[in-house]
């Protein structure tokens, strides 16, 4: 399986599922059109949050993303291709740049959407079940408006500042997700998340790691996609877990 051949959303949740319920180690980490475009042109743009494309973001989530290509750590990497959204459709200079960025890492590939709730799905439900009754020490690392998200996971919440300068704050950060000793990380604590977990995984490799992005934000009000379902959908989806 390679970066441009996966399994479908569907399959690649009950992929993340299976490793979650067997507590097999893994990182599940997922690069899109932001990270493609600080790290191949930085200085030029910011996130939809505020999060500032700078040589020093650029160079620390390159960095991150060769470590855990360099490690023994089984990698399930989002592959960008696989989106139905933006430039994963197709755009050539960003394929080139895909391409790039993936030429001989030996991630094991799933889907991008595996976890957004961009459908309703059975398998998706039974993902985020999986979580919450997962007993193990589990942190949320992602801004405050992520307390809801945290909670439904019965995850501790590792509250990130909204600035536009975040990897500045990476020590800070990292000591406090230590200080939680988690065994299970979730996160959406925008690109420098990616830095602050993978800091955290290589002195701690032998839990979960899994990128959340906003993947929830559309089951507690704050829609950051067209194609997320409306909050009404997933309640209904997610009923008797909320």
């Amino acid at each position: 399986m390679n970066a441009t051949t996966t399994p479908t959303a569907d399959e690649s949740a009950v992929i993340l599922t299976q490793h979650i319920r067997e507590k097999i180690p893994f990182f599940f980490i997922r690069y899109g059109d932001g990270a493609l475009e600080c790290i191949f042109d930085p200085g030029k743009r910011q996130t939809c949050d505020g999060e500032i494309y700078s040589e020093e973001l650029a160079a620390a989530i390159l960095d991150a993303w060769g470590r855990l290509a360099a490690s023994q750590t089984l990698v399930l990497g989002g592959s960008w291709q696989s989106a139905s959204f933006g430039n994963g459709s197709g755009n050539n200079r960003d394929v080139e740049r895909w391409q790039a960025l993936t030429n001989n890492v030996f991630f094991t590939w799933i889907h991008f959407e595996a976890l957004l709730l961009m459908r309703e799905s059975a398998a998706l439900v039974d993902f985020y079940r999986a979580i919450r009754e997962d007993k193990r020490r589990k942190v949320y690392m992602g801004p405050a408006k992520n307390a809801g998200a945290a909670r439904f996971l019965r995850a501790y919440h590792h509250v990130t500042p909204m600035v536009p300068d975040l990897i500045t704050q990476r020590e800070r950060l990292v000591a406090g997700l230590e200080a939680f000793e988690p065994e299970v990380v979730l996160y959406g604590a925008g690109m420098a998340g990616n830095v602050v977990a993978v800091d955290h995984w290589e002195r701690h490799p032998g839990g979960a790691y899994i990128s959340l992005g906003s993947a929830l934000d559309p089951l507690f009000g704050h829609k950051s996609r067209s194609q997320q379902l409306p909050a009404a959908v997933l309640r209904k989806m997610f009923r008797g877990m909320l």
